[in-house]
């Protein structure tokens, strides 16, 4: 289900002893402060770090971890089998920093697939007059709790009219199945309240019998509405995204915020036909691309990205000459 990016100020204290993390940030109005924390960064998580030294002194940041008793630049190997570093990072230092050479800050990326629960640290080596002093903060990847979910109001739907006929040539008459109506739950969990996320959701096809595991595609049914169900429009922002796919974003967690889509079947039949069996659909809507914006941490749980509904009417034949 979608990904995450949050940011913490740690302070270290080069003159003492003590480790600090500033529980409030930096920026309270735009920096997440509950959920990935600096010492318990979450898989593509973003965090800016700082220490205090003295005026004159340089600075070097890394990531370690311990290979037998030695310590090596922080690396796992990903799904690809590749040496990947677990962390990059880039000075952060900005004017203020500037004005006060005391503080120096660096801005750390935690890699996406980075291993949860093993830990690494942070390190910072200073140089002032040829002598040396270093610091080190214990650090562990942290599992994701970014969620989002989609799930159907109900278990079946009506078409929202009767089926609408045309007629071609004067004597065939050809069926247009028309829409359906279709409401969803969309919530979203594991966010702080000042994370910005957003998501897209999109029709994908019809679920056939035989292909449960993913949907069929079928270019004669169309998405062709999604908007926030009355109640719910502060709480989400929806616009199209390209064909059969609108993007929603919003703030912090929500639960169960009402959706209301409009699925259009325009697969037609013919009169002669004797049932109408293509009035009965199953479509699947799907969410992707689900982030927090700035992140990259992945969502937790996918098993709910994806819902599907039955939409279907009572079959009539074909009418019939009796005599």
């Amino acid at each position: 289900m979608m990904r995450l990016f949050t940011s913490s100020i740690i302070v270290l204290l080069i003159s003492g002893s003590v480790f600090a993390q500033d529980p409030a940030g930096t920026d309270a109005t735009t920096k997440s402060t509950v959920t990935s924390t600096g010492t318990a960064p979450f898989p593509g998580a973003m965090h800016i770090y700082s220490i205090t030294t003295e005026e004159t002194a340089t600075e070097s940041w890394s990531v370690k971890m311990l290979s037998g008793s030695a310590w090596v630049d922080a690396t796992f190997t990903n799904a690809k089998g590749e040496t990947t570093p677990v962390a990059v990072y880039a000075d952060e230092n900005d004017a203020a920093t500037a004005a006060d050479r005391k503080l120096r800050k660096v801005k750390i990326d935690w890699n996406p697939e980075a291993p949860v629960a093993n830990y690494y640290y942070v390190q910072v080596e200073t140089v002032k007059d040829g002598c040396k002093n270093l610091r080190m903060l214990p650090i562990q990847i942290t599992q994701s709790t970014f969620d989002m979910n989609l799930a159907v109001v109900g278990t079946r739907y009506c078409y929202a009219e009767q089926v609408a006929p045309i007629i071609e040539g004067n004597t065939t008459v050809v069926y247009d199945q028309g829409f359906a109506n279709i409401v969803y739950n969309f919530s979203v969990t594991g966010v702080n309240d000042i994370d910005a996320w957003e998501t897209t959701i999109s029709y994908v096809g019809v679920k056939g019998a035989t292909d449960e595991a993913e949907p069929k595609t079928n270019g004669d049914i169309y998405l062709t509405s999604l908007v926030a169900a009355t109640g719910y429009t502060d709480k989400v922002t929806i616009e199209a995204f390209g064909d059969n796919t609108y993007k929603i974003k919003g703030t912090g967690p929500v639960t169960d915020v009402k959706l209301n889509a409009v699925i259009d079947n325009r697969i037609r039949y013919v009169d002669n036909d004797k049932y109408d069996s293509r009035a009965e659909i199953v479509p699947v809507l799907k969410l992707a691309n689900q982030t927090i914006v700035e992140q990259s941490v992945a969502e937790v749980d996918a098993a709910n990205d994806k819902t599907n509904i039955t939409i279907n009417r009572h079959q009539n034949g074909a009418i019939t000459v009796e005599r």
